[in-house]
């Protein structure tokens, strides 16, 4: 986690969803031990956590599941189109889950 990051407010039990799901979809169906990852950096006025999982993704399952449609949906009512998230296979063993938020530019 990047020094600059950690006073960024965050969604309430945002990233804890993020776990979770890494955990039931991802790490807990492989036979070999697993690893998360948890970053946050920014980048161009632009906040951006990421949990990643070693696993595959299963994107038939993405659809069925409330906690990441739920998180999905806090993020654009909160932030509207300064949010964006994405779930991806970001290598063949991993697993990507992005949140990205552009901080609010204050002109004076």
């Amino acid at each position: 986690v990047e020094d600059e990051t950690l006073d960024e407010q965050v969604p309430h039990m945002m990233l804890q969803t993020l776990v979770e799901n890494a955990i039931k979809h991802g790490i807990s169906r492989s036979i070999d031990l697993g690893t998360i990852s948890i970053s946050a950096s920014e980048i161009d006025n632009t906040l951006i956590l990421k949990v990643s999982n070693t696993g595959t993704l299963d994107e038939t399952r993405l659809q069925e599941g409330f906690g990441l449609t739920s998180s999905a949906n806090r993020l654009q009512l909160l932030f509207g189109p300064r949010a964006k998230f994405t779930i991806v296979q970001s290598s063949p063993n991993w697993v990507e889950a992005q949140i990205q938020i552009q901080k609010e530019i204050n002109v004076q």
